[in-house]
């Protein structure tokens, strides 16, 4: 028990020191703006996508259930 407490607080602190973050870890480096946006890009673009394919989807189903009944209601309105 001892030793994997004292194992578990050796790592805690080497990671602590290491600065195990890729993207705030490394100060005043310039490449941590292409980081920072790629990370952004990485997020946000699949969620995008995302979005827009359920707006299509409901877009094309309210179109249709519109289409629908336009239909109907000329069906009913005709004389026979």
């Amino acid at each position: 028990m001892f030793f994997d407490s004292f194992i578990l607080l050796v790592l805690w602190y080497q990671s602590i020191d290491a600065l195990a973050c890729t993207v705030c870890g490394f100060g005043n480096d310039p490449a941590k703006g292409a980081f920072l946006a790629t990370t952004g890009i990485m997020t946000f673009v699949p969620l995008i996508m995302l979005g827009a394919t359920v707006w299509y989807v409901w877009r094309r189903t309210k179109l249709a259930g519109a289409t629908s009944k336009d239909a109907n209601s000329e069906a009913e309105q005709t004389p026979t």
